[in-house]
């Protein structure tokens, strides 16, 4: 599922950022942006968050895009519950 959406956030989504329109902000979603998340686990999460989103947006009925955001937000209300 992540493999999927890192793929369609590399190849798809990316096409869609702000200033993706310019070769170094395409160059910067395409590519360094990915690179970041290796070492950084909030860039590598709010990627796949973003491909969830946009997946979503291009296939309504998109299992794997479902799971991973209703997934992603248990993780995160369960994780403020637990903090307050």
């Amino acid at each position: 599922m992540e493999l999927r959406l890192f793929h369609h956030f590399s190849t798809v989504t990316c096409l869609t950022m702000p200033s993706c329109e310019n070769e170094d902000g395409l160059r910067m979603w395409n590519f360094l942006i990915p690179r970041l998340s290796f070492d950084c686990t909030y860039i590598y999460s709010a990627i796949l968050g973003v491909a969830a989103l946009h997946l979503l947006t291009l296939t309504p009925d998109d299992g794997v895009a479902c799971t991973y955001q209703f997934n992603s937000n248990s993780l995160i209300y369960s994780k403020r519950i637990t903090d307050t």
